[in-house]
């Protein structure tokens, strides 16, 4: 067998053979040391592969690994769809508070001639009784879809300003806004219509005549057709097993609290007694 000539300062060399034919000194510690290497170059290979999310080619150095990395992140990055408008961007159009919404409808009503204000106060009657609904649950205690309440107020207003108030058109509106409506305008009527003689006698729970003791003419007419109304609605109320006295008794309650007794709960306590004595007990 051929002898190649040693390499000077070199190891001495023994007899050459193919490469083939030449086997590695394998020990268990080698292996350990080998396999170990191959876990942590796994270990890292996979980290990569999660991040840039695409398969690194097999048999690359780490140099390669690394600009695949490199490149797939950048990609990512400027491949990204931009950031959506989040509310806190989005510009919120004013509110009105409703408090002073409320009294600004009711200063409105309160300006237009009481007999507009009672034309339009019984026009919603009517429309609420020709409907057949005074038995119907929840009425005037459910006070609809608020915006559309609301938007509803306005547009009354603004029609009541060169229409007789027997003339409004309510046909297309639903029976909860009206109800509710109605319940406004009749506290702002009230706040100044009704005497304090008999608003103090309603208070201490006085009978209908001596309520409506100091009122006359179309005033009174109104008041008096108000109270056919509450008993005959409390009536198919009851028959409907919807509110009982006292459930309607606090429904309109409020719309007999005058502004200066606003804050004052033993008055609203008061009226809510006398409505309640006021409706019909069979």
């Amino acid at each position: 067998m051929p002898v190649t000539a040693p390499i000077p300062g070199g190891p001495p060399q023994g007899p050459h053979r193919p490469l083939e034919e030449q086997t590695p000194s394998v020990t268990p510690e080698s292996v350990s040391k080998v396999a170990k290497a191959a876990g942590r170059e796994g270990t890292a290979a996979s980290k990569m592969q999660t991040v840039s999310r695409e398969k690194l080619p097999t048999g690359s150095s780490w140099l390669s690994r690394f600009t695949n990395w490199v490149s797939g992140l950048f990609q990512t990055i400027f491949n990204s769809k931009p950031k959506e408008v989040t509310p806190k961007n989005v510009v919120k159009e004013k509110t009105v508070n409703p408090a002073i919404q409320a009294a600004e409808i009711r200063t409105r009503f309160q300006a237009l001639p009481a007999d507009q204000q009672r034309r339009v106060l019984l026009k919603m009657l009517d429309v609420i009784q020709e409907r057949g609904e005074l038995g119907k649950k929840g009425l005037f205690r459910e006070e609809g879809e608020a915006v559309k309440r609301e938007e509803l107020k306005k547009v009354l207003l603004n029609e009541l300003q060169h229409t007789p108030g027997e003339n409004i058109r309510l046909d297309s509106e639903e029976t909860d806004d009206i109800a509710a409506t109605y319940k406004t305008f009749l506290g702002a009527y009230l706040n100044y219509a009704l005497p304090d003689e008999g608003y103090e006698a309603l208070k201490r729970g006085g009978s209908q005549e001596e309520i409506l003791a100091g009122l006359s003419g179309e005033n009174r007419s109104f008041m008096e057709s108000f109270f056919d109304f509450y008993s005959n609605f409390v009536t198919q109320q009851i028959a409907n097993k919807g509110m009982d006295h006292r459930g309607a008794a606090v429904v309109f309650a409020p719309c007999f609290v005058k502004d200066k007794d606003d804050a004052d709960r033993m008055a609203f306590m008061k009226i809510i007694g006398a409505l309640e004595k006021l409706a019909p007990q069979g």
